[in-house]
């Protein structure tokens, strides 16, 4: 193989390599490659919040129309995809309200990068099932 073109694809590799640790610690990247959507400053935190495995229980409080639900969809989306088998529980005050989540996540799916991942045909308004096992259950 000729040393140039050898060059060429280690430099590639190396940059996508470099891109895809980038994308897998700053939510703001990685939502816009894989959920092709805009994070804004103030959903970052959420986000990070949200798909953190370390951290227990989040509450989330903010003005409407700030932006919250999308937030917390797109952390409990890159959590449920990073992590498979995992069963997250959607609460709310009221059922539809956590069937609202379930509802937006979808949204932010169909044609995302991610859409492969989704089991659509175990999919409802209730749950949102992926295929390595990981689910959101609006409860």
């Amino acid at each position: 193989m000729d040393k140039n073109l050898q060059k060429q694809i280690w430099a590639e590799i190396a940059k996508r390599s470099k891109d895809y640790v980038m994308q897998a610690n700053d939510p703001k990247l990685w939502a816009k490659a894989f959920l092709n959507t805009e994070i804004y400053s103030n959903q970052i935190e959420i986000m990070d919040a949200v798909a953190n495995l370390a951290i227990k229980y989040v509450c989330v409080s903010g003005s409407r129309g700030s932006g919250k639900s999308y937030a917390v969809c797109a952390g409990l989306i890159k959590m449920c995809v990073d992590t498979p088998n995992l069963e997250v529980g959607i609460f709310g005050p009221r059922t539809d309200q956590a069937n609202r989540l379930i509802s937006e996540s979808r949204s932010m799916l169909n044609g995302s990068k991610l859409h492969d991942q989704v089991d659509w045909v175990r999919t409802t308004a209730h749950q949102l099932m992926f295929k390595n096992g990981s689910y959101m259950l609006a409860l």
